[in-house]
């Protein structure tokens, strides 16, 4: 018995010798639009042969067209809401972009976050930004990988590092109380906010 044992112990260890180590991977097991960009171009050409079919408004001036979701969602799931469409959240490059989401998602701003762990409610709303923070490089990025050259962030945000909790995205804050924007913060996963999709045709 005990030689089976040690026999079993040294094939083990034989093997897992020759077993090859993972290449690393520059987006650190975050791929969102390379993994799917043929699956992507091909949806973003058909619903770019007709936006307004799939609820898409044209912003004046642009090649973006942008349409919100009926329902609240967490991050992941609203970022592949967006990709069926060929679409992906939004990137803000500079303020009147912020300006123009905030007034497209509208009155919908009335409408709760809240959190799955216990269904919490807050006393804030907001859209999700199309901006994660990345784990290998610990800094925030853009879905589309577009520059980072302009910021939003609410006073003390984002926050997550400092308190020590897994905040890696990222979401543009409505204040119901005082009505009023208080620009982007960091949120968890499990929190579910409105979803603005933004089309570039």
């Amino acid at each position: 018995m005990i030689r089976k044992l040690i026999l079993l112990c040294i094939i083990k260890l034989i093997l897992c010798e020759e077993q090859q180590q993972p290449l690393p991977s520059p987006n650190y097991g975050r791929v969102f639009i390379n993994t799917t960009s043929n699956f992507q171009s091909d949806k973003r050409v058909l619903t770019c042969s007709g936006p307004a079919s799939y609820g898409f408004v044209q912003r004046a001036g642009t090649n973006k067209y942008y349409a919100t979701a009926d329902l609240q969602m967490n991050w992941v799931d609203a970022q592949n809401y967006c990709q069926s469409f060929g679409a992906n959240l939004p990137v803000a490059s500079r303020a009147s972009d912020t300006d123009f989401f905030r007034w497209f998602v509208g009155g919908k701003f009335m409408t709760l976050s809240y959190h799955i762990f216990g269904i919490t409610e807050h006393n804030f709303s907001g859209y999700w930004l199309g901006m994660y923070k990345s784990l290998e490089t610990k800094s925030w990025k853009w879905i589309d990988n577009s520059p980072f050259i302009y910021s939003d962030w609410d006073t003390a945000q984002p926050d997550g590092d400092r308190f020590s909790r897994i905040e890696h995205f990222a979401f543009d804050l409505y204040d119901i109380g005082s009505k009023k924007h208080r620009g982007w913060h960091d949120w968890v996963i499990t929190g579910y906010n409105l979803v603005l999709c933004e089309l570039k045709c």
